[in-house]
């Protein structure tokens, strides 16, 4: 992952170094800050990619995630949080599932934002999440732009809609495999992260699967039977529960919650991270698969006429659940994570099928 800092005001290069200093692990690759009339940029990014900013005559702008190139198309398909200056003035947008964090609070009336909570604190009074789907720009406040909401599905049988998932899920990896001969894939041996996998083999010469936990842990034999079948690099490493307590504070940490269930499911997913960043810069995860096809047991309970809204709403909630997760775990150690099934176009088809 990489991280952003700012404010909303010129000359105040020094604090947006101090913020920066803050979340730093975010981008070990180095940093560069931009000052400019209205406001203050700074940047965090990882190492082997080139820094993510872009410096115009007009518009100045740093992003965490994946950036389409286009400041209107940024908007609706791009799975990041983007600070840019134009103008005069300061334009934040964050993706409209809230894939990548993003945070603001006030200094002497002006905003101040970040990637994470603790580059805030200490400076803003009070801290509040920016909303996914949302953009700001200084002088005109908060606009909505985007929210998923339940739509009519389409008139599609199994086999079509299985054809199209299939299709929309290969172009999803795809877009994160251009250009790169070696990723990852974290690999439970569940479906979700096992297509990911299996995808991501056929488009990459080398595929290295991560999979960890404790003694006996059924995820750890499934794992390793997808691993053969796909022909993956694997890695696997068994923990004991002394292993967890020990890095408990450092999880409360990076995670920035006290959720007892949100923590409990980081625990694992932070070790099997750590183990990411000693091969490869980033790795796919399977968030979002079990949200768009109500892969949890409690949807089972559910009539068919009100299925559809949970799975949205649930979907709507994951900012705040598994994509906290899945974001604090990566940018943790550097690395950066790929949610494939959470790529617009699979999402678009998934709230079509029918129930």
């Amino acid at each position: 992952m990489a991280g952003i800092v700012g404010i909303c005001r010129g000359g105040e290069k020094a604090l947006v170094e101090r913020m920066l200093k803050k979340i730093r692990h975010r981008g070990p690759g180095g940093q560069k800050i931009i000052g400019k009339k209205g406001g203050v940029l700074g940047v965090v990014f990882r190492k082997n990619r080139k820094p993510p900013f872009l410096n115009k005559p007009r518009c100045t702008a740093v992003w965490d995630g994946r950036f389409s190139g286009n400041l209107k198309r940024t908007e609706t398909d791009s799975p990041l949080a983007l600070a840019a200056i134009k103008d005069g003035r300061v334009l934040l947008v964050r993706d409209g599932l809230g894939i990548s964090p993003l945070y603001y609070g006030k200094v002497d009336g002006s905003m101040v934002f970040a990637s994470e909570v603790k580059a805030l604190v200490g400076i803003a009074k009070q801290i509040r999440e920016f909303p996914p789907g949302y953009k700001y720009r200084s002088g005109e406040g908060f606009q909505q732009f985007f929210r998923l909401k339940e739509v009519p599905a389409w008139p599609l049988n199994e086999e079509e809609a299985a054809t199209k998932l299939r299709q929309a899920l290969e172009h999803a990896v795809a877009r994160y495999t251009e250009g790169q001969a070696e990723i990852g894939s974290l690999l439970s041996g569940g479906l979700d992260s096992s297509t990911l996998a299996a995808i991501a083999r056929t488009q990459v010469e080398r595929l290295h699967t991560f999979a960890c936990g404790l003694e006996g842990a059924s995820d750890l034999e499934y794992a390793r039977e997808v691993a053969r079948h796909i022909g993956s690099i694997h890695h696997e490493a068994v923990y004991s529960s002394t292993d967890l307590w020990r890095v408990l504070p450092e999880v409360i940490y990076h995670l920035e919650s006290f959720d007892a269930f949100l923590i409990r499911s980081a625990l694992t997913h932070y070790l099997v991270t750590k183990m990411v960043a000693d091969y490869v810069p980033a790795a796919f995860s399977g968030e979002g698969g079990d949200e768009l096809f109500a892969g949890y047991d409690y949807y089972k309970n559910l009539e068919p006429d009100s299925l559809n809204g949970e799975l949205i709403a649930s979907i709507n909630r994951l900012h705040n659940t598994a994509l906290q997760r899945v974001d604090r775990s990566a940018a943790a150690y550097g690395t950066e994570a790929y949610v494939g099934f959470l790529a617009p176009p699979v999402v678009k088809l998934a709230v079509r099928i029918p129930v």
